[in-house]
């Protein structure tokens, strides 16, 4: 190619980015910065950048939620909760904010809040195991058991690797002394990881309430393995 050519196929494709970057709106450049520190981060300046992008734009659903994940790694959780209370506001169909918002208020014990909240997320989005393990949580803390029970084990139908739910459910099984469904949830668990001492040590505590004490020391052996 002559250097007429290559001169003209260098304007072609300045003119190309010059025309992609002409159409996004700057409040999206403050954002992809404040992602690219958020990755790094370094999440003050990503509160900046974000800051700066609901500065420029006042109705940037993204810039709010992003400033609030940025709020709760800082641990600034009233910030946060203002922010995602900001994205609900303006999109009221956004369940991963009502989702966080949810579980910054178990985080903070008001667990008829983040019942409220995650209620609401499901509604928007049955499909999100995380919903349904969040509301299980703080239905636990609450002491009802059965609708925690219920939760965790859609969660386990809509993620069967998550072996959190399995042991979760153990837990609760073995408080209500349903050691047998006990038994099954932390052998769940451990199926999906091996390495999980506590599952086996739960496991053992259940064998031993139902009097198998060979079931429940070679279970005890396998913790000690794993933890030495």
């Amino acid at each position: 190619m002559d250097m007429k050519g290559q001169a003209f196929w260098l304007a072609i494709t300045l003119s190309l980015v010059a025309s992609s970057c002409s159409s996004k709106a700057p409040s999206d450049d403050c954002i992809s910065r404040g992602n690219v520190y958020y990755q790094k981060g370094d999440y003050d300046l990503a509160i900046s950048e974000y800051t700066e992008a609901i500065r420029l734009d006042p109705k940037k659903v993204n810039a709010f939620f992003k400033r609030g994940d940025a709020y709760r790694k800082l641990d600034k959780r009233e910030f946060a909760v203002a922010d995602y209370t900001a994205v609900i506001n303006l999109d009221p169909t956004n369940d991963a904010a009502y989702g966080s918002r949810g579980w910054l208020n178990y985080e903070e014990q008001k667990y008829d809040q983040a019942i409220a909240d995650l209620t609401e997320a499901i509604r928007l989005n049955s499909t999100d195991a995380f919903h349904y393990r969040s509301r299980a949580e703080a239905y636990h803390k609450l002491g009802k058991y059965n609708q925690a029970i219920t939760d965790f084990s859609e969660a386990i139908r809509l993620d069967p690797k998550d072996s959190y739910a399995y042991r979760a459910c153990g837990i609760i099984h073995s408080k209500t002394r349903d050691y047998e469904q006990a038994i099954n949830d932390f052998s769940g668990a451990i199926l999906l990881n091996p390495k999980d001492a506590d599952s086996y040590k739960r496991r053992a505590e259940a064998y031993r309430a139902l009097g198998d004490e060979k079931m429940a020391a070679e279970d005890e052996r396998k913790v000690q393995e794993l933890t030495k």
